[in-house]
């Protein structure tokens, strides 16, 4: 099947965000809110890929070891060795070293091919996850939270299903009234901040669905109006690995200008460059070690 270009744009835009992200954009609010859509565009770009109107049961589940569970054990255990730390005691902890992310995509694999085979409907199967997700979240042990990421899951799990409702129903564009009312969802759940509350979070969950629709439409329009969009692509391409392996050249920067335009440039050339050295990293891994299975696109 032909490569869409415009998902590794979007996969591209959104992982030099989450680089962005960790140099140190927190600190400067108008980057804080730029970077907020990171996390929820590259789930659903994976939601996206997920969908396949014949979906090979075991492939899939072979490539997702392969490409997500495998590397996140051994990111983990990297980072024991790097930060020496108890491995066991990253492995049970909320954040992992940043690596959470990898067990949640691939649990979201697991949980989507599990609606997709028992459930008439992709919607409806999800709403009642995501319910169930929400109640974990809310009552379960933190262990078991930690453990398995629950509350990363439900807060981005929509995004995943939202990319593959958006192929399911082969949607190219959005009506302008819809992406008003997804926009507007967006800016307010996105900007509060009230007490961390039940209610804030659900805010948040809509706002990081609606906002990542939103910027997928937009990149989806315009990837070949995008200056560099074919490096971007390339990014896109390669993102797992840069995810990987970006953590250790990250430079944090606690203090910088207070202007947001400086600030951008500054993060975002930092950025690029830890992405470009990301990138080599993987490819000399890839031909000089046994993990050229797992540090591939």
């Amino acid at each position: 099947m032909e490569r869409k270009t415009f998902i590794d744009v979007a996969k591209g835009i959104a992982m030099i965000l989450v680089v962005m992200q960790h140099i140190g954009a927190p600190q400067d609010i108008g980057l804080q809110f730029l970077c907020k859509l990171d996390v929820p565009i590259f789930f659903l770009c994976s939601g996206w890929l997920a969908y396949k109107q014949n979906i090979n049961l075991i492939d899939s589940l072979k490539k997702a070891f392969t490409r997500l569970l495998v590397p996140f054990i051994l990111a983990c255990l990297a980072a024991s060795m790097f930060y020496k730390e108890n491995c066991i005691e990253i492995f049970i902890s909320s954040g992992k070293h940043g690596y959470w992310f990898l067990e949640a995509l691939f649990l979201m694999f697991i949980i989507f091919w599990g609606i997709y085979r028992t459930t008439w409907s992709l919607i409806g199967g999800a709403i009642i996850v995501e319910i169930a997700l929400l109640a974990i979240t809310k009552y379960a042990p933190d262990s078991i939270n930690d453990i398995l990421v629950i509350p990363y899951l439900s807060r981005y799990f929509p995004c995943f299903i939202a990319g593959s409702v958006l192929r399911l129903y082969n949607m190219e564009n959005i009506n302008k009234w819809v992406s008003c009312s997804f926009l507007c969802i967006a800016l307010v759940g996105l900007a509060y901040s009230m007490e961390s509350t039940n209610i804030s979070f659900i805010f948040h969950v809509c706002g990081y669905l609606c906002g990542a629709v939103i910027a997928f439409f937009v990149i989806k329009g315009f990837e070949h109006n995008l200056p560099c969009n074919r490096w971007i692509g390339y990014v896109g391409r390669y993102s797992l690995n840069v995810y990987i392996l970006h953590f250790y050249f990250v430079p944090y920067i606690p203090r910088m200008s207070d202007w947001f335009i400086v600030n951008l440039a500054l993060v975002l050339t930092i950025a690029i460059m830890v992405v470009i050295i990301s990138i080599v990293v993987g490819k000399i891994l890839t031909y000089t070690t046994p993990l050229d299975k797992v540090l591939t696109p």
